[in-house]
């Protein structure tokens, strides 16, 4: 069989219309045969320095459907197009009252 070189990944972003906070993500379409394939959603840890970028390995060798990998709020800040998470201005609470 041919070599068909996998899909590269893209960094997109997407500007949320009501509170004008802008989403960076990565995403890779699907490889040739799998365009039918259920779309896989890749959730990065929450830590300091981690973003979208710590699925980037798996992305390269991925052969399947079409991939998202979105920058969590406060991480990411790749090319400076992602928002920094600062909760007195956005509205939110510092992670330990989510459970309240």
């Amino acid at each position: 069989s041919l070599y068909q070189p996998k899909a590269p990944t893209i960094l997109k972003s997407y500007k949320h219309k009501k509170n004008n906070w802008t989403l960076t993500y990565r995403y890779k379409p699907a490889s040739p045969g799998h365009e039918n394939d259920t779309p896989l959603l890749l959730i990065h840890p929450v830590g300091i320095g981690l973003s979208s970028w710590f699925w980037d390995n798996f992305l390269n060798e991925w052969d399947g459907g079409e991939v998202y990998a979105p920058d969590l709020i406060g991480c990411g800040l790749e090319n400076g197009v992602a928002d920094n998470w600062i909760p007195e201005k956005q509205g939110l609470f510092f992670p330990l009252s989510w459970a309240e």
